[in-house]
């Protein structure tokens, strides 16, 4: 799996995430991003490759709109052009969508979910790496923002077997 970091800090969104591809058997490392921007918005996931790879490539354009639900909804319909929608509607991915000032998840279902906190995180390696947000949270200020997404990602990587380096971070 994963571990896909965002904070917001002073009206920008850090989206950072490792570098690992992993399954019962193996983990591999790759040259695949899991974060990327594609026009207005950076893109982070967890879980199925190919869903963020038909989301990176230049063939999915976003829409230009600012309504979260329009956005989804062109994501669907552009993963369903690649039959990656199972039968019961859902994706085998999780995915961190920033997008200006914020920042959403979107889980298999397509449910939408904005946090309350500054922070967030998706993958097998979240819990991680939200105790380390939430730790330096009062000190982002003081370390910076990629510093603080840099300490989350490396929290996950030394506890969660399916997470590594290279961290790869990107910002709005």
């Amino acid at each position: 799996m994963s571990c896909i970091i965002g904070l917001k800090h002073k009206g920008r969104v850090y989206v950072g995430a490792d570098t690992a591809a992993s399954n019962d058997d193996e983990i591999r490392m790759r040259k695949d991003k899991k974060v990327f921007k594609n026009g207005p918005f950076v893109i982070g996931y967890a879980g199925s490759i190919r869903t963020g790879q038909c989301l990176m490539r230049s063939y999915w354009k976003p829409p230009n709109s600012r309504n979260i639900f329009k956005i989804i909804e062109c994501i669907r319909a552009h993963l369903n052009e690649f039959s990656l929608i199972r039968d019961d509607g859902y994706i085998e991915t999780t995915i961190l969508l920033a997008y200006g000032r914020r920042m959403y998840e979107i889980q298999a279902d397509f449910q939408v979910s904005e946090s309350m906190e500054n922070f967030t995180a998706i993958g097998s390696g979240k819990y991680y790496a939200l105790g380390s947000l939430y730790t330096n949270r009062n000190y982002v200020g003081q370390i910076g923002p990629e510093e603080a997404v840099k300490e989350g990602l490396r929290a996950s990587a030394y506890y969660c077997p399916a997470v590594r380096k290279p961290f790869i971070i990107l910002s709005t």
